[in-house]
């Protein structure tokens, strides 16, 4: 059906009345009939004939993919198995392949139905077969799919505490199949949001401020999260001194105590590759790793202390407070030494005696203490001897004992006579004598504890009595 059309196919001049056509050729499958012609003379028709396609040489598309499609969206194309002259050659039977698929062929025809484009771009697809040229199909187009899910585009790395990371991280917004969709949502790190700009968000201003391995998190609502490679914050420049282990509350006079100082940066990271000298007291140590060890602080005296740590160019460090308690009592010490006084009196200031450690630190002791014949029991490491009397006048040392402990002497005092209080003869007048002839008999002015009164300038009298 349809209209005939009539195409010359060669023209040849005729020998003895005769033309022979020997090159005719019709490259398209049908049944037709040869027309003769020639000027003044009535033309002939020829029997009808049928032309078929030739054997297969090619593919071709006889169904385009379309020219857009969404990622992981199934789509169709059809390819035929062609003759040279792009005739269906639908007798053969081929296995055609785009890409991993493969279909065998109907009547010279593929048809494919669920062919996939996964990441977006410009596409054309290639249809393969054996002992046939391939064909390529017109350009698809693929585009991302809906958002599903966050990717770090921009890695973090490895940087310095206080500094922003750089280069800036960034986390794209993509499909199920990794293209990124030009999305405008907010991502968040931590606190920190950012909206993307044409399905990537940029964090130019994350900062870490402690040292050590982290990966950041990325998150948006709705979305898969995502989780970066590890990156690696080091300590900044050494800015300050911290005490890391500080002194025990208390201690002991005369025993070493511990405590470790760090240095540090701005932002309290140890400074690990720091070997500043360190300086407690008396005591320089150069830093290992960013930390000086100080095992052998000693206080002698007991008292409520802290300590300083300094280093040149760096910002000092105080600790906490120790307290440092006496050692084992070890001597008795005069804290009171006794004055010259009168004797029958007791001493005053009254003497007082110290039991002390090695290191001169009162001891909590109430241990006895003995001078002489007396003994007292110390309170709160104090004896105190407030009615010590010496009734003789005369120069001396008090020694202070007490079971375990170095003794002590007190610094050398007087005892003087008391007021005159009687007479007493220290020299006796002589048992037998001769009426007339002088003797001697010497008479002393005595306290009331016999002393004399060396100072008494007093008349004495003697009178006799028979």
């Amino acid at each position: 059906s349809g209209a005939v059309v009539t195409r010359d196919l060669d023209s040849v001049p005729a020998r003895r009345g005769v033309a022979l056509f020997t090159n005719l050729v019709l490259t398209t499958p049908g049944t037709y009939t040869l027309t003769a012609t020639s000027p003044g003379l009535a033309s002939a028709v020829s029997n009808s004939f049928t032309i078929s396609a030739a054997t297969a040489y090619q593919l071709g598309f006889s169904t385009e993919p379309p020219s857009s499609v969404t990622a992981g969206a199934s789509f169709g194309a059809s390819v035929q198995v062609q003759d040279r002259y792009g005739n269906l050659v639908s007798s053969a039977s081929k296995s055609i392949t785009i890409g991993s698929t493969s279909r065998t062929t109907v009547s010279g025809v593929a048809t494919f139905t669920n062919l996939q484009l996964t990441t977006a771009g410009v596409y054309t697809l290639t249809a393969t077969a054996s002992a046939v040229i391939s064909a390529v199909s017109t350009p698809v187009t693929v585009t991302p799919a809906l958002a599903a899910k966050l990717a770090f585009a921009v890695q973090p790395t490895s940087g310095t505490a206080g500094d922003a990371l750089s280069p800036a991280p960034a986390v794209a917004i993509q499909d199920t199949y990794g293209n990124v969709v030009a999305s405008t949502s907010g991502v968040t790190i931590g606190s920190t949001t950012v909206n993307a700009v044409a399905g990537v968000a940029t964090f130019p201003n994350l900062v870490y401020t402690t040292a050590g391995t982290f990966t950041l998190t990325a998150t948006s609502p709705g979305l898969t999260s995502a989780v970066s490679n590890q990156f690696t914050i080091t300590a900044a420049s050494g800015s300050k001194l911290a005490f890391s282990t500080q002194p025990p509350a208390s201690g002991t006079a005369g025993t070493p105590f511990t405590a470790v100082v760090q240095v540090q940066d701005s932002n309290g990271n140890v400074v690990t590759g720091s070997t500043a000298q360190i300086t407690i007291g008396s005591t320089t140590l150069n830093a290992v790793a960013g930390v000086a060890t100080f095992s052998n602080l000693v206080f002698n005296a007991a008292g409520v202390y802290t300590l300083t740590a300094t280093s040149t160019g760096l910002g000092s460090a105080v600790s906490t407070s120790i307290t440092i308690g006496a050692a084992a009592p070890s001597q008795l010490v005069f804290t009171t030494q006794p004055g010259s006084g009168t004797a029958g009196q007791a001493l005053s200031p009254a003497p007082a005696v110290t039991i002390e450690d090695a290191f001169g630190n009162i001891v909590n002791s109430t241990a006895p203490v003995t001078i002489d014949q007396t003994t007292v029991n110390a309170v709160a490491g104090v004896a105190t001897f407030s009615n010590y009397v010496l009734n003789t006048a005369g120069n001396y040392t008090l020694t202070a004992t007490s079971p375990g402990l170095l003794s002590d002497t007190s610094d050398p005092f007087t005892i003087s006579a008391g007021n005159g209080s009687k007479l007493v003869f220290s020299t006796q007048p002589p048992s037998t004598g001769t009426a007339g002839a002088t003797f001697s008999a010497v008479v002393q002015i005595q306290d009331a504890n016999g002393n004399v009164v060396t100072g008494s300038t007093a008349q004495v009298t003697i009178g006799a009595a028979s």
